[in-house]
């Protein structure tokens, strides 16, 4: 299970890129295997990091990866809410 609050925020934004990907992939993964940490994600405050990559980030497939976490994210909570 990924947990965002274990590593400094920053942190991700430094990556390199096939890390950065394959993180990516398999939150996605994850994600969709298990909505329930959809939650997690939101409590744990893992959007920030997600939002500081989409800042600096210049890769459309990594932006295109990263807006589909957030997408998947903003869809459970809007129908949980």
């Amino acid at each position: 299970m990924i947990y965002y609050s274990t590593y400094p925020t920053n942190s991700y934004v430094h990556m390199q890129c096939n890390d950065l990907h394959q993180l990516i992939l398999v939150q996605v993964q994850l994600l969709a295997e298990s909505p329930e940490l959809k939650s997690v994600i939101i409590s744990s405050h893992g959007m920030l990091p997600i939002l500081e990559i989409l800042e600096t980030c210049q890769q459309k497939d990594v932006i295109l990866r990263l807006l589909k976490i957030v997408n998947l994210v903003w869809i459970h909570e809007r129908g949980s809410g």
